[in-house]
């Protein structure tokens, strides 16, 4: 679906893939009016979320009654090009023309070659997952998400976080289970039987636990939540790097999600850059089995 008008303005010369203004006036007369009024609806009342940059144009859920899409809209060879899983009746649908406003409002940046999903390049074992997916009853598949997200806690957050169903009780369980985690991933090594394996499954769990925290809102109290991970973990990756012979897990295949994870933390709360740079240096200073390596990061 697609729609040729004179309303982009480039911002730079000789190159489709520059940046593009939008003249959002033109671009409105441009729509035929009866799409234009359903987009407009389907805006005021709330239907428009998870708007998001996606191949240089804008892709958002948009849910219209029963229906639940994902369209997507960007500059294609110069005109606004749609695509939606409601297989409109030629040109721009509502659904898309929706995402577009919707991004109009949110001042996204417009790509003039933007690559729509359909085109984008996909490696041949997704697309063999993907016709899989098609070859299944919505029942089935519905079935084995549940499944899954019963048997992996990383899963069922980013499940729950894409569907906008997560809520305080997840965000105090995930914080919950961590603290816990470093609680007694401290004392393993304490007593007089642990073996490295202890450490191993200390330190996998710490990585895990971190991961799935960083699919929930950042907190003050999460960031420094995993900041004590990582003091635990560097105390035991100790004996790891003593160990080398016989472990089975690196320090840093736990060091590194821990890492990952507190950057990641800290980058949601928008702080000044020059803050988390200071602070990773003072947590390196803290680290002298190298589990902060500043160096790799």
């Amino acid at each position: 679906m697609s729609a040729e008008w004179e309303g982009v303005r480039w911002d730079g010369v000789g190159s489709a893939a520059v940046a593009v203004r939008i003249d959002i006036e033109a671009f409105g007369e441009a729509i035929r009016p009866a799409t234009r009024e359903a987009a407009s609806a389907l805006r005021r009342a709330g239907a428009v979320s998870g708007l998001e940059e996606a191949g240089g144009g804008a892709q958002a859920v948009v849910r219209d009654g029963a229906r639940i899409l994902q369209p997507w809209i960007g500059i294609v060879d110069g005109a606004f090009t749609g695509e939606c899983e409601c297989r409109g009746d030629g040109g721009l649908c509502a659904h898309a023309v929706a995402v577009a406003l919707a991004a109009f409002d949110d001042d996204l940046r417009w790509s003039g070659a933007a690559v729509p999903p359909s085109a984008a390049e996909v490696p041949s074992e997704r697309l063999r997952y993907a016709a899989a997916v098609e070859r299944l009853a919505p029942r089935q598949l519905a079935a084995l998400v549940v499944d899954q997200a019963a048997d992996d806690r990383l899963f069922a957050t980013v499940l729950l976080r894409t569907a906008g169903m997560l809520d305080a009780a997840d965000h105090e369980d995930a914080q919950r289970r961590l603290r816990v985690l470093v609680e007694t991933s401290a004392v393993v090594t304490r007593g007089p039987y642990w073996e490295i394996s202890h450490v191993e499954e200390a330190g996998l769990r710490l990585a895990a636990e971190a991961t799935v925290l960083c699919e929930l809102p950042a907190t003050t109290e999460a960031l420094d939540l995993v900041e004590r991970a990582i003091l635990v973990w560097d105390g035991l990756a100790g004996h790891l790097i003593d160990a080398h012979e016989v472990r089975g897990v690196d320090p840093e295949e736990v060091g590194n999600p821990l890492v990952e994870a507190y950057i990641d933390l800290f980058e949601q709360l928008d702080p000044d850059p020059a803050e988390l740079s200071q602070r990773l240096s003072q947590l390196a200073d803290k680290c002298p089995n190298g589990t902060v390596d500043l160096d790799v990061l």
